[in-house]
């Protein structure tokens, strides 16, 4: 899908509903695998980015959907090779979760 759109010479607002599903998918695999590092801003941004797509047009400055649609496809195509090259398990980036707590008696 995001590569239909990396050719098109022209790019409107009900174009960019193509980028959901990429992101919406990648997102879902990154919550149950872990997410890399950098992969949640540049989904947030492949999602925010059809928004600011009148806004860069009246300004009237550089194009962001081609940037926007480069940083989704790069994303995606990391998660591809670094699920590839290990076990399909990636180390969660953030803080470690919080250690049990003991508790009085035996355990289940």
């Amino acid at each position: 899908m995001l590569g239909a759109l990396a050719v098109t010479p022209h790019g409107f607002y009900y174009d960019m509903v193509l980028t959901l599903p990429p992101v919406w998918l990648l997102a879902r695999r990154a919550r149950r695998t872990g997410w890399l590092p950098l992969e949640r801003e540049a989904l947030l941004a492949g999602y925010l980015a059809p928004a600011f797509l009148g806004l860069a047009e009246a300004l009237r400055v550089v194009p962001i959907m081609p940037a926007a649609l480069g940083l989704l496809f790069v994303t995606v195509l990391r998660r591809y090779v670094v699920e590839e090259a290990g076990a399909g398990r990636i180390a969660p980036v953030g803080p470690d979760p919080p250690p049990d707590l003991a508790v009085a008696g035996p355990r289940p």
